[in-house]
């Protein structure tokens, strides 16, 4: 009785792997680059493990990432271009015609945040970069590396690759890095943001990952884009964004104002956040001043659903902190010398 359970979900995971070699086949006429190691065949498996569009465990993989529940929409702003793209590590919200996602949510353990190439050699793999289209989407759907052609310009992780980078025991590579390389990951960040604060958070997130009490030892990071360049509540019109353009000239890729980060943990029966909005632009933020930019930044769940129209633990009880979480170590420095 077991095999009518193999068999539908063997096909439940067909699009992503049908899709997968024609659409490796064009990555290199789209610019995308590969890190060495990195060829067709590794990454059709790891898009093979892509859950499909109607796949029967996006719902447990929501539960994982965001046991709090979905966010509500406070706006009315919500569109038919709108697609939620789930996987093993994270899920995401995606917006076909902006071509970014919305917001990215994944989840977080002690155990794996403490896990790096340069503290864990031989469980955490050196970042190999895949950049690639997204298998599960049409071709005029999706985002690809030729579309990020203006040099001002990153393509910038929403979830990152440091927090996926452990190697996957089945594969013996990491999996989870993999699946962040995917352009449906990526929103155009300004160097100077990406390589900046945005990396700077990104790093802090980890540390408070790996402060988290033994108790209650996860930690779940919602990362979202906001277009709102006309300071209304929610965010403006599709039409309204400005958007790269390409390398044959033409405008697809929008580029968002701001982008929010919300780090979540329990608090008992309850939940604590410290969230952020920082705008996306070229503000360039030196090592001394990282952490004061990053908490003259810190902002409510009610300011993130005034800018983007999404209230994020809409009906929770939670305990929103107006300063930065204590953390050990040092934080990353900015890398954004050559923007």
């Amino acid at each position: 009785m077991r095999y009518p359970v193999l068999i539908t979900l063997l096909l439940i995971n067909l699009p992503a792997v049908a899709l997968a070699a024609p659409a490796k086949a064009r990555e290199r006429e789209n610019l995308c680059t590969w890190a060495p190691g990195i060829t067709p065949e590794r990454i059709a498996k790891s898009d093979s493990a892509l859950h499909g569009l109607k796949d029967a465990r996006s719902k447990a993989a929501v539960k994982e990432h965001m046991p709090f529940g979905r966010p509500k929409r406070v706006d009315e702003q919500r569109s038919r271009n709108e697609i939620q793209l789930t996987g093993p590590f994270f899920v995401i919200h995606y917006d076909k015609d902006l071509r970014v996602p919305l917001w990215t949510a994944h989840r977080l353990t002690k155990q794996l945040a403490v896990l790096s190439p340069k503290t864990h050699p031989d469980q955490a793999e050196e970042r190999r970069k895949s950049f690639r289209s997204d298998p599960r989407l049409d071709p005029d759907e999706r985002s690809f590396c030729s579309d990020y052609k203006e040099k001002v310009f990153d393509q910038g992780h929403m979830v990152p690759n440091g927090d996926l980078d452990w190697i996957d025991a089945d594969t013996g590579y990491s999996l989870g890095m993999d699946h962040s390389f995917l352009m449906t990951n990526m929103t155009p960040q300004h160097c100077e943001f990406n390589r900046g604060p945005w990396l700077v958070l990104e790093d802090l997130t980890r540390k408070w990952a790996m402060a988290a009490p033994d108790d209650a030892p996860e930690t779940w990071v919602i990362a979202g884009t906001i277009f709102d360049r006309d300071a209304s509540l929610g965010r403006d019109p599709d039409a309204a964004a400005k958007r790269m353009t390409n390398h044959i000239g033409i405008s697809s890729v929008a580029i968002p104002s701001h982008q929010y980060r919300i780090v979540i943990q329990k608090d008992g029966a309850k939940w604590k956040t410290l969230s952020f909005v920082l705008p996306n632009d070229e503000t360039r933020v030196t090592n001394d001043q990282r952490l004061d930019y990053l908490g003259s930044h810190i902002r409510t769940l009610d300011d993130i659903a005034v800018m983007s129209g999404l209230r994020f633990l809409n009906g929770k009880t939670v305990t929103e902190a107006t300063a930065l979480w204590p953390f050990s170590g040092k934080p990353q420095t900015v890398l954004t010398a050559n923007c």
